[in-house]
C-alpha cells in the first residue's frame, strides 16, 4: 500500500443526521472512492451510522470524551479525564494495529484525536465547524492547538479562519460545506396535509439542534412580533437537543406559554424530512444568536430554492448575498427583526426572487462536487507536505 493510500482513521463526535456528520458521511465516501481505506469511530450510538455501513465503510462505538458545555463542572471534568485517557490509550494501539495514516478529527468536540495522532506519529487533520468563544479557557486551549504546527486544520468558512488562525499561520485550509442534491424530489403538500395547513398558509421554519447558539428562544421572540401583524401565521421548529441538555425543552415552552404565541408554533422535534420540511416553508429563517461557523441547513434551503431569513453573523455573511438570495437581521432585536422581515411575508414575488438567486448561487458555489474536489486535493497536498 503506497504512503498515498494509508488508511484514515475519522473520530466523530456526533451520529445524528445534523450539518457536520452529513458532511463528514459525504468526506468518507469520497476518499473511500478514491482508494482511502477508512475506519470511523463514533463516541455514540445514532441513526447515521447505518448510511456508513450501507457504503461497506468500517465503523465502531468508543466513547471518546466528547467535550460539551454539560461537562463544565468538577465532576463532569473528572468524566472527561476518565475517558480521555481510556480513549487515548485505545486510539494509540488501534492506530498501530490498523497502520492509519491520517486521524480525522470531525469537530472540535474530539479533543482526543489530536493527542492520539502525536503520540502515533501519524498526520492530524482537525474539521472545525465551530466558533466557540466561552468558556474563556475552552477557547484558550484550542486556540493553541489548532495553531500547533504539529496538525492541519480544514475549516468551514472564513469567518472560522479568522476566529481561529494566528496572523501567518499555514496549517489552515478553508473548504465551504457542499450537500448532494436530494434523492428524491421533496413533496410540496406533504408536510402542510400532515400538520392540517392549508396551501394559503403562509408558513416560516427553523431547522437546527436545541441550543443556545441556533437561536430557538430568538425565533419565537420573532415570531410573536410578527404575529402582531398577522394572526394566521404558523411557525415551524425542527430539531431536538444534545442528551443532558432536555431542561431547554422546558424553557422554550415556558416562553410560548409567557408570550401566548403557543396555538401557532408547532414543534415537531427531531426530522429526516428535511427536504419535505423546507419545501412546506414560505420563508426559512436561521435565528443563531452566535457565530455559526457555516450553516449547512442554509445550503438545503438555498437548494429547494427558499427565501432566507440570517441573522448577521458567522458563515452565513459568506452564504447570502443580502437583497439578491437573502436578508439579515440583526441579534436579540426581535421587532427590529420583525420590521424587516414582515415587507418580504407580504411579496411573494420577492420570495420567489430571491429563492432563485439563492438555488443558482448553492449550485455554483456550494456544490457537493466542488466540496469534495477540494476536499480530496487539501488532503493530498497535506500527505504530499508530510513526505517531504
Amino acid at each position: 500500500m503506497s504512503r498515498l493510500r494509508r488508511p484514515i482513521l475519522f473520530l466523530s463526535q456526533g451520529a445524528d443526521f445534523y450539518g457536520s456528520n452529513l458532511i463528514l458521511l459525504e468526506t468518507a465516501k469520497h476518499l473511500k472512492n478514491h482508494g482511502y481505506p477508512i475506519h470511523v469511530i463514533f463516541s455514540l450510538q445514532g441513526p447515521i451510522i447505518e448510511e456508513f455501513q450501507k457504503e461497506n465503510i468500517s465503523t465502531e462505538i468508543m466513547n471518546l470524551a466528547i467535550l460539551r458545555r454539560q461537562y463544565v463542572t468538577f465532576f463532569g471534568l473528572i468524566n472527561r479525564t476518565y475517558y480521555f485517557i481510556t480513549a487515548l490509550f485505545k486510539l494509540i494501539l488501534l492506530i498501530k494495529r490498523r497502520k492509519i495514516g491520517i486521524v480525522y478529527s470531525n469537530g472540535l468536540g474530539v479533543l482526543v484525536g489530536i493527542f492520539a495522532a502525536f503520540f502515533s506519529g501519524v498526520i492530524h487533520v482537525w474539521h472545525i465547524h465551530e466558533i466557540i468563544r466561552k468558556p474563556d479557557y475552552f477557547y484558550s486551549v484550542y486556540h493553541r492547538l489548532l495553531n500547533w504546527q504539529f496538525g492541519y486544520n480544514i475549516v468551514v468558512s472564513e469567518a472560522v479562519k479568522s476566529f481561529w488562525a494566528k496572523e501567518g499561520s499555514t496549517n489552515f485550509y478553508r473548504i465551504y460545506n457542499g450537500i448532494p442534491l436530494p434523492r428524491t424530489s421533496p413533496s410540496l403538500f406533504k408536510i402542510r396535509e400532515e400538520l392540517g395547513l392549508p396551501p394559503s398558509a403562509l408558513v416560516i421554519g427553523m431547522i437546527g439542534r436545541v441550543s443556545y447558539l441556533k437561536g430557538q428562544d430568538y425565533f419565537l421572540k420573532i415570531a410573536y412580533e410578527l404575529l402582531k401583524h398577522d394572526q394566521d401565521l404558523k411557525f415551524i421548529m425542527v430539531g431536538d437537543v444534545y442528551p443532558g441538555n432536555e431542561d431547554l425543552y422546558d424553557e422554550l415552552n415556558l416562553l410560548k406559554d409567557n408570550l401566548g404565541i403557543k396555538d401557532s408554533i408547532i414543534d415537531l422535534g427531531y426530522r429526516r424530512d428535511i427536504s419535505d420540511i423546507l419545501e412546506a416553508l414560505d420563508l426559512f429563517i436561521l435565528p443563531s444568536t452566535l457565530p455559526d461557523s457555516f450553516p449547512t441547513v442554509i445550503l438545503e434551503a438555498m437548494q429547494q430554492g427558499k427565501a432566507i431569513i440570517s441573522t448577521r453573523q458567522g458563515g452565513a455573511l459568506e452564504m447570502l448575498e443580502e437583497h439578491v438570495s437573502g436578508l439579515f437581521i440583526p441579534i436579540h432585536e426581535s421587532k427590529a427583526a420583525a420590521d424587516i422581515i414582515l415587507p418580504l411575508l407580504q411579496n411573494e414575488n420577492t420570495r420567489k426572487a430571491m429563492g432563485i438567486e439563492a438555488k443558482k448561487k448553492v449550485l455554483e458555489d456550494f456544490s457537493s462536487e466542488k466540496f469534495k474536489e477540494k476536499l480530496l486535493a487539501t488532503i493530498e497536498e497535506i500527505l504530499k507536505i508530510t513526505i517531504r
